[in-house]
């Protein structure tokens, strides 16, 4: 037997995984962008499943979630995926990623991922979570519970009460 690209009597493996191939990360990505593109919601699932693999690269993990994104892959299922890979993957690029889909999520399961982005390490992640907690409350969050909002790395304690406020308010309208 023999693999792709195989000589008889020796088998390898197949083109995405052998050694000196094409770049494995690169093949995934692209399968990844093809899947998304494809409009089908079928392809929802092997999404997840990819997101979820443990050794997933954060290209990969993007890719997915702009994938699901694409397809409007938005239910409970998803979402806690999506939510799961911020858990799994720290990085920037997934949580930019991940801030983008949930700002089109069901609210009830998106605000806790968002409000726990606000505290990101990366500024650029806290700030696309606070514009996708602003999108997704609307004109349901009073006054005062945004003030004072800065993702500047040096503006730490006062985010950390604007952080503090957002999470109060969620808890008394959680249920609405």
């Amino acid at each position: 037997a023999t693999g792709i690209g195989g000589r008889p009597g020796r088998p390898e493996a197949p083109l995405v995984e052998r050694p000196g191939g094409r770049d494995v990360q690169t093949v995934r990505v692209a399968a990844l962008r093809s899947l998304g593109s494809q409009g089908d919601a079928r392809a929802a699932a092997p999404l997840g499943e990819a997101l979820a693999r443990t050794k997933a690269s954060p290209a990969e993990r993007v890719e997915a979630i702009h994938a699901l994104l694409a397809l409007s892959a938005l239910d409970e299922e998803r979402v806690a995926g999506v939510t799961a890979s911020l858990r799994e993957d720290s990085s920037a690029e997934v949580a930019v990623a991940a801030a983008a889909y949930l700002a089109r999520a069901p609210r009830r399961l998106a605000v806790p991922a968002l409000l726990d982005l606000l505290e990101h390490a990366d500024a650029q992640a806290r700030a696309r979570a606070h514009g996708a907690l602003l999108a997704i409350t609307g004109d349901s969050v009073e006054p005062g519970v945004d003030q004072g909002w800065d993702p500047a790395p040096g503006a730490r304690s006062e985010r950390a009460e604007v952080v503090r406020r957002w999470r109060a308010w969620w808890r008394a309208h959680s249920e609405r």
